[in-house]
């Protein structure tokens, strides 16, 4: 005799949920390309979320290989809320320059409501170099807040998020000399802009640093900032081993570019966090 039962729900946490999404969006990256020429033609990475996606215009995001860690994990954390789509146009070893052109016909298709940049001062591509073969590190700096002043010009209407990045566990030695790295310059020069702009500046540094402030590749984990991230070790991975980029088992990066990260990022997890709790408190405040 057949019985007309009903099958028991199967009730997933938050943190799993998360977490499959953003291996969902780790795998509809595009592979980089081996030119770092050819980072204006990367195509656009979206995310099939198992939940409805409003028809709002995307978030934009653009950044060198930062960018491209981050971006799985913003595109799961906005497919949950508010709901939208996120178009990146990342590339590791671009610097904000290299997007002009493509930023232009992206606010025309897109019309975009808000904007994430992130960049840390690359010198490798020829809109760099420009001033030089070489720029100085002090020379890069600038070049990087003009480039993100040219790039946002592209957005009239767009309000944007000038994400300030923590310093590499190599520069840490200059701070712990008492000198200002290139990083603590630029985030200051951010910052700054971001005071002058339709902007919001988002610090991350200091969910990357310990209670002293200062850089490491390990920080102890706490629920608040890593969720299901933490292990049984109470400490987490938050840098590569090369102490600047944030895959735990990264290899060392080739003109700035670096591999796809096979395993969960603890450190873009973190950053991620604090760049979509900006989004959404500046959505909340502007209802």
């Amino acid at each position: 005799m057949v019985t007309n039962r009903r099958r028991p729900r199967v009730r997933r946490s938050r943190g799993v949920a998360l977490f499959t999404l953003i291996a969902i969006a780790q795998a509809c990256v595009p592979t980089p390309q081996s030119k770092l020429s050819a980072a204006s033609s990367t195509g656009v990475a979206t995310t099939l979320s198992p939940r409805v996606i409003s028809a709002q215009p995307p978030v934009l995001l653009y950044g060198d290989s930062i960018g491209s860690e981050i971006s799985p994990y913003l595109k799961s954390r906005l497919s949950l809320a508010p709901r939208v789509k996120l178009v990146s146009r990342v590339y590791g070893g671009t610097n904000a320059c290299d997007w002009l052109g493509l930023a232009k016909a992206d606010n025309t298709t897109y019309k975009p409501k808000y904007v994430v940049i992130i960049f840390t001062g690359n010198r490798f591509t020829p809109c760099t170099r420009v001033i030089g073969d070489q720029p100085t590190l002090t020379q890069a700096i600038d070049m990087t807040v003009s480039g993100v002043r040219n790039l946002m010009s592209n957005f009239p209407t767009a309000h944007f998020f000038l994400v300030g990045f923590p310093r590499s566990v190599a520069a840490q030695e200059k701070r712990d000399a008492g000198l200002i790295t290139g990083t603590d310059l630029l985030n200051w020069k951010l910052s700054k802009l971001a005071q002058t702009s339709r902007s919001t500046y988002v610090s991350t540094p200091n969910v990357m640093y310990d209670s002293d402030g200062r850089a490491q590749r390990t920080l102890p984990c706490t629920k608040e900032l890593d969720g299901f991230f933490c292990g049984t070790s109470g400490i987490v991975t938050v840098r590569a081993p090369d102490g600047g980029h944030l895959c735990p088992v990264s290899s060392d990066a080739v003109l700035g570019v670096i591999p796809k990260c096979q395993v969960p990022s603890p450190g873009a997890n973190r950053i991620t966090k604090m760049i979509h709790t900006a989004i959404t408190t500046h959505i909340a405040s502007n209802r």
